[in-house]
């Protein structure tokens, strides 16, 4: 009884082992380059650096350009049901109490850690939380895009119930950022947007996104 007790046991893990390397995300360098799209082509040669974290359907990039111009372009596959027009967005709201685990840490120390919960997936109904540190100065609501730009220190991604499934962290100061949501094909994407100098709107002339100006 007992070794068939320890059997089952590790059955289980064995098997919880495996869903979570499923649905963790790997590391690439060269993925990126395929969302190179997202900028326009007078700027594509100016492009610095990128790397890539991938799972099976969904890659989140990260690419620099102009030497202080950073974006992170980030796909969800299959993701046509997340709805653009029911996002929410919400000030003041405590994020202290965030826990990742069991998840992941994208770009540890560096200007954008992202802190993603292995069993997150997006809702049709999304919140974009913004702690108290954190103010949006202007809404972006377009027919295919949605988004804000804002002084941010912390935000996250929440399902209706307010559970908070992703986190964005600056560890090291407050940048101006475009956080815009949009669709393309069956695909979802987030693109953030974070330039050194926080002249967030006139880096929107560098984004391969018309429907910003429809």
């Amino acid at each position: 009884m007992k070794y068939r007790l320890l059997t089952i046991l590790l059955s289980f893990l064995a098997l919880s082992s495996c869903e979570f390397a499923q649905k963790r995300y790997k590391t690439d360098w060269d993925k990126w380059k395929k969302y190179k799209w997202i900028l326009n082509e007078n700027v594509r040669n100016d492009i610095n650096s990128g790397y890539t974290y991938y799972k099976k359907d969904a890659s989140f990039n990260f690419i620099r350009y102009n030497e202080n111009n950073r974006l992170v372009i980030w796909e969800f596959k299959n993701h046509n049901y997340a709805s653009i027009d029911s996002i929410n967005f919400f000030e003041n709201i405590d994020l202290s109490n965030f826990n990742s685990y069991p998840g992941q840490i994208f770009n540890t120390k560096g200007f954008l850690e992202t802190s993603v919960r292995i069993n997150s997936d997006l809702d049709i109904d999304l919140n974009l939380n913004l702690n108290s540190d954190s103010k949006i100065y202007e809404y972006i609501n377009k027919d295919k895009v949605k988004g804000i730009i804002g002084k941010v220190s912390q935000m996250s991604l929440s399902d209706k119930t307010g559970y908070h499934q992703v986190l964005f962290n600056f560890p090291f100061k407050t940048f101006n950022v475009a956080m815009l949501f949009f669709k393309r094909n069956d695909s979802f994407f987030i693109l953030i947007l974070y330039p050194e100098d926080g002249l967030v709107r006139d880096k929107f002339k560098d984004l391969n996104l018309p429907e910003l100006n429809e």
